[in-house]
């Protein structure tokens, strides 16, 4: 795929045959070949219904093929039957081989036991929350962690307790996941700071 010249939104729409079956998958995986590291690759999951879903991944290699892993936890619950990826998104490009970006390989990958919070019995709120988000479970947590959706981790805790009060009021509003570890089960539920 070639961003030419004056192109900030150029990329590659790829309709599916059908919707994603995401299964227990937690991530999607793909092979691509650039020419520079810190690129960013943009990974835009989409619906008949209007459900998108923006994951962003930077390069770390360049001249030689990697594999990316964009985390699909949070949007699986969402029925998609395209995926579109756009290359430096924003940035001007120029036709160059600084805007040629090569792909190939996607899959589904990261099966895991990681599940809704519902499932796990595990109730939050507020949500959208603006200072502090309340965590109840049915048993103690072992961990709380929150990302955003580069799946960067943001906050880290062990409460050890079956409640758990996290401040959340220095993060910018947004969407984060939530990912909630207990007795040896993991639980992922989307929130909203605002």
């Amino acid at each position: 795929m070639v961003k030419n010249a004056g192109e900030v939104f150029g990329g590659s729409k790829l309709t599916l045959g059908g919707t994603i079956d995401f299964g227990t998958s937690t991530a999607i995986n793909m092979k691509v070949w650039v020419n520079r590291v810190g690129a960013n690759v943009l990974l835009k999951l989409e619906g008949t219904s209007g459900a998108t879903g923006d994951i962003i991944v930077p390069t770390t290699v360049a001249n030689a093929w990697e594999e990316l892993t964009f985390d699909v936890t949070g949007f699986t619950g969402n029925v998609y039957n395209a995926v579109t990826l756009i290359y430096e998104l924003g940035a001007v490009g120029d036709g160059s081989t600084d805007y040629t970006f090569y792909f190939d390989d996607i899959k589904l990958e990261g099966t895991s036991g990681t599940v809704d919070f519902k499932e796990l019995g595990i109730s939050y709120f507020p949500n959208p929350v603006t200072d502090f988000l309340t965590v109840n479970a049915p048993e103690n947590i072992d961990e709380i962690r929150v990302f955003n959706l580069l799946g960067q981790q943001l906050l880290f805790e062990r409460p050890e307790y079956s409640q758990s009060q996290l401040d959340l009021s220095a993060l910018k509003p947004g969407a984060y996941f939530v990912k909630v570890a207990m007795g040896g089960k993991e639980g992922t539920a989307r929130i909203i700071v605002q």
